[in-house]
């Protein structure tokens, strides 16, 4: 059985989850003491079923895919 959930409450729910990895990279980058450029940026790319959350590196716009979340139910995927 799949749990849909509505879509106004999963688009706030992944906007929540896209601020815990923009927090945890900030964080990450503070620990490392890293100062030779800014943190990469969390940004969500949509698909039909899947928001890709996508890592985005200030400096050069090389981008890495962080997760994927099913748009229907809410699972997050790493693959």
């Amino acid at each position: 059985m799949t749990l849909e959930i509505n879509p106004c409450d999963m688009q706030v729910r992944l906007d929540q989850y896209v601020g815990m990895v923009q927090d945890k990279i900030n964080n990450y980058w503070a620990l490392m003491d890293f100062t030779f450029a800014m943190p990469s940026v969390a940004t969500v790319d949509y698909g039909k079923k899947y928001a890709k959350v996508v890592s985005v590196d200030q400096l050069n716009g090389s981008r890495s895919v962080h997760t994927f979340v099913n748009m229907e139910n809410g699972d997050i995927l790493k693959g």
